[in-house]
């Protein structure tokens, strides 16, 4: 959500703008397929429900060619392997983000200290939080957390739209440069 100005700003009022509908129907358009090829996998296999990996592996499973169904294990490891890999990146990315913004308010006024140090102080809450096991005691928290998101994008949109420029002092295409931003 908070990238998404800076995002809008390297592509174009316009493009951006255009850019942004024709990406969210397409991942919209993507999740309907997969979703729809869950439940009809779910009537061939009589299983209640499946996993994002079971997907994958029941679809080459019930292949019609016998190479794809070869593959099937294959398939269900690779997904759970890039999931890992995808969830380790927000992490990370999350890591950094918090520990750079408790950098900037910590150093006014305690002084310069390594943003390292700050992603060394959450490491210990967060793994207190990815300890719970069950999610009824992880309901609170989490509870805190949107109540909190929702009052700081409150805050951070109050001072985004205090002198908002005119659309037509924005450029409509940035540059074929800038796009990939």
């Amino acid at each position: 959500i908070l990238a998404m100005p800076d995002a809008i700003k390297n592509s174009g009022f316009l493009v951006g703008n255009i850019g942004l509908v024709v990406m969210a129907t397409i991942c919209i358009h993507c999740m309907h397929i997969l979703v729809n090829s869950s439940q009809e996998l779910c009537k061939r296999t009589n299983r209640p429900f499946l996993t994002y990996s079971d997907v994958a592996e029941v679809c080459f499973a019930t292949s019609r060619s016998s190479r794809l169904r070869s593959f099937s294990s294959t398939a269900r490891t690779v997904i759970d392997v890039f999931l890992c890999i995808t969830q380790l990146g927000f992490c990370c990315v999350y890591f950094v983000f918090i520990s750079q913004n408790m950098q900037q308010i910590f150093n006014h006024y305690f002084g310069e200290i390594n943003y390292h140090i700050y992603m060394a102080i959450i490491l210990v809450p967060m793994l207190l939080l990815a300890s719970i096991r069950n999610l009824k005691y992880l309901s609170p928290v989490s509870m805190l957390a949107n109540i909190l998101q929702f009052i700081g994008l409150g805050i951070i949109f109050y001072y985004v739209l205090q002198d908002i420029p005119y659309t037509w002092e924005r450029k409509a295409f940035a540059s074929w440069g800038q796009l990939p931003l």
